[in-house]
């Protein structure tokens, strides 16, 4: 029985979970460049205010 149960989530998760991460994977340069201008965006931010703090 759990043979069974393990043979069958092996032959239905796995493909399904590698199909996943290969999507994934065609999106991640996407998402990285997304991530890093917004954290850019954020230290410039801050880094003005710390600056009109300082100046004020």
């Amino acid at each position: 029985m759990t043979i069974t149960c393990s043979f069958y989530l092996q032959s239905q998760l796995f493909p399904q979970l590698h199909s996943l991460l290969s999507f994934m994977g065609q999106f991640l340069p996407l998402f990285l460049q997304l991530g890093l201008s917004a954290a850019r965006a954020a230290v410039q931010t801050t880094a003005a205010r710390i600056e009109n703090r300082i100046f004020v």
